[in-house]
């Protein structure tokens, strides 16, 4: 009973931190960019994913996925995906002037008449916004998401900011 739930409850929480180490700790920048990521799963763990290459100092690749599902056996294709990535990966890269990159969490988070964030709302967001800095803005941005939804995320929500100096 309780230690049979106890023990599933640690080997949860185990998942999370074990998924957590999955994320980028420290993104890498080359010069005159900045990036920031957030990751909210909708459960204790998720298969949002993002991460952020660094191929040489001045080329970067920016990764971000929502793999089917929620809990365990999402986190679980997270961390394929993750590896996937990873070992395919080419330094092949395409120019940009700044990205706003998200999961469908973000503009799916609903309020309380069922209404959607959306891209709309998002992008103005974004704009509006835009000279606060990477990191503000990707704070702004999920500070939006968040007070929209009351803090009630139905599906795991990810956001990544690249700046362009």
């Amino acid at each position: 009973g309780n230690h049979a739930l106890r023990q599933q409850e640690e080997e949860v929480a185990k998942a999370r931190e074990v998924q957590e180490a999955l994320l980028p700790r420290r993104v890498h920048h080359a010069d005159g960019i900045e990036i920031v990521g957030s990751w909210q799963p909708a459960r204790i763990v998720g298969g949002d994913y993002f991460d952020v290459l660094a191929f040489t100092d001045s080329k970067i690749g920016i990764c971000i996925g929502d793999v089917v599902g929620k809990g365990i056996s999402a986190a679980l294709l997270m961390a394929n995906l993750q590896a996937a990535v990873r070992a395919f990966a080419s330094d092949l890269t395409a120019p940009s002037i700044g990205l706003v990159l998200y999961t469908d969490g973000v503009t799916e988070a609903t309020n309380a008449t069922d209404a959607d964030f959306g891209e709309p709302r998002l992008m103005a967001a974004a704009v509006q916004y835009v000279d606060l800095g990477a990191a503000a803005l990707q704070t702004r941005l999920m500070r939006e998401v968040e007070a929209f939804c009351d803090g009630k995320f139905h599906d795991d929500a990810t956001l990544v900011i690249a700046a362009i100096d």
